[in-house]
């Protein structure tokens, strides 16, 4: 009799520890993106202490995509403009600005305070890399005129080299405020010609190609 009460209980026993694994497992986890829109309606709503909570503890605890933290560290700063925290207010937007410099401020969306948060500040990029294009339109003037054969006019001028567009690569380094270091990188070819010709049948054609690559730095 007794052997049979421990068994049952021992059975009872992990039925309840299954239990309870199961009901852990099972436990619902905060989804980040229904949270930001729960806060979202906190603000609408006129709630900007929940709604700050939300948004801090999803910035602490929450992988979120780049459009999502944009759209919290937005809506943290304006909470903290509506709570007066203009302190916190102003150290979240230039969070915001350093993380999203092509951040774009729809003023009619905003509190005034923060749209002049956001314009007090002038955002330029601290790297710059890029593709710049130009005309060119190269003529090689002749310094020098020296005769091989006699009765040729070897003072002919060059055929003039046509216009064209070149891409070029480009970098900029603002290492101080209104002060930047730019290097570019530029390839391009110029290529001419002079044909020299004389009665009965003498035709003479001398063609050359030349690639030059430039470092202009600035």
């Amino acid at each position: 009799m007794k052997s049979t009460i421990i068994i049952l209980f021992l059975v009872i026993s992990a039925t309840t520890i299954t239990g309870q694994q199961k009901e852990s497992a099972v436990d619902p986890v905060p989804d980040c993106s229904v949270q930001l829109i729960t806060a979202e309606g906190d603000y609408q709503a006129g709630l900007f202490l929940k709604c700050i909570n939300i948004l801090e503890e999803l910035l602490d605890s929450c992988d979120l995509t780049r459009k999502e933290k944009q759209q919290t560290l937005e809506l943290l700063a304006k909470s903290y403009v509506e709570t007066g925290d203009i302190d916190k207010a102003d150290a979240t937007v230039n969070l915001l600005l350093k993380k999203f410099p092509h951040y774009e401020l729809l003023e009619s969306n905003n509190p005034e305070i923060y749209n002049r948060l956001v314009k007090k500040y002038k955002i330029h990029p601290l790297i710059t890399i890029g593709v710049k294009n130009t005309a060119n339109w190269l003529q090689h003037k002749t310094i020098g005129v020296y005769t091989v054969l006699d009765g040729l006019n070897y003072s002919q001028p060059q055929n003039k080299a046509p216009y064209w567009f070149t891409y070029y690569g480009m970098a900029e380094y603002e290492f101080i405020d209104g002060i930047s270091a730019n290097i570019d990188l530029m390839f391009f070819l110029s290529s001419y010609r002079r044909d020299i010709t004389a009665d009965p049948t003498f035709n003479l054609t001398y063609i050359e190609h030349d690639g030059f690559i430039e470092f202009p730095f600035t």
